[in-house]
């Protein structure tokens, strides 16, 4: 299921026409939003500043989102709750008034330092939104810092039972590493 893409875009028309330093708010609210094959955000939520600037539009966005994945410990399903910021440009390619296509670009630039609004003046804040979360996605979910993760032998959930599996023997040169570890957990644990 991916979003409404209604729910993601703005009519600026107005906002174009109205002199530099103006701004306008609105609420950003969507469900669902398909990030890449694997995840989608839900629960989208937050707020969205417009200020009108010299060359087009900045968008200012704050959002938070839920994605569900898998603990990269013991593999059971973790939610986990995201915060994006979003700065982006937007440039018109059809000049409000006369209707004639204008030139984004300004000297010198590239065009992937800013986004296009459509020709009807509608500002699609879908892709730097998606983008923007999928930076804030966690690298090594997990369901919590107290996670047992799998047995390395069996492939017991630790934390659901304890396998009576005999230890993986340390390799003797990572032996001053495992102590380290250890003791990083001991301490962990009696906190």
């Amino acid at each position: 299921m991916s979003v409404n893409s209604a729910d993601l875009i703005y009519n600026v028309s107005g906002l174009l026409q109205d002199a530099v330093g103006a701004v306008r708010s609105y609420d950003v609210s969507v469900s669902e939003l398909q990030l890449d094959e694997e995840n989608a955000a839900r629960d989208v939520a937050g707020s969205l500043r417009l200020t009108r600037i010299n060359t087009g539009l900045l968008a200012q966005a704050d959002v938070g989102a839920r994605i569900e994945s898998a603990c990269v410990r013991c593999l059971e399903p973790t939610e986990t709750q995201l915060e994006a910021t979003i700065e982006e440009e937007f440039r018109q390619v059809v000049d409000r008034e006369t209707g004639a296509a204008k030139t984004a670009l300004l000297d010198g630039e590239d065009q992937e330092v800013f986004s296009l609004l459509t020709r009807n003046h509608m500002l699609d804040l879908a892709e730097p939104l998606r983008q923007s979360l999928l930076i804030a996605l966690p690298f090594s979910p997990i369901c919590g810092e107290d996670c047992e993760g799998l047995c390395q032998l069996c492939g017991a959930n630790l934390n659901e039972r304890d396998c009576g599996c005999e230890p993986v023997p340390v390799d003797p040169r990572f032996a001053e590493l495992a102590a380290l570890l250890n003791d990083n957990q001991d301490q962990r644990r009696a906190v």
